[in-house]
């Protein structure tokens, strides 16, 4: 926006970032374990919401992406749906 010329000074400036620790913890093989196993009945839109959340887990693929991009194909079977960006 300043190279363009539509402002003239920076509205970061004044910003400060604070750097406040924080304190993770990870969920254990067990815990894990017992989320797996939990039974939740016939509600399925629980079973998704916990296969999704494993599946995070185990690929580091965030909860929402997850989420957004496992999708159902004309067979019935899920799959990961990855599209690539190209930035220039």
């Amino acid at each position: 926006a300043m190279k363009g010329g539509f402002i003239t000074r920076s509205p970061y400036v004044d910003f400060k970032l604070k750097n406040t620790p924080s304190k993770r913890t990870f969920l254990t093989q067990e815990e894990l374990d017992e989320i797996v196993n939990n039974d939740l009945g016939e509600n399925a839109s629980l079973q998704r919401v916990c296969d999704i959340f494993v599946f995070s887990v185990y690929t580091g693929l965030r909860f929402k992406d997850a989420q957004e991009k496992i999708i159902k194909d004309k067979k019935n079977k899920f799959t990961l749906e990855i599209l690539q960006s190209r930035f220039i």
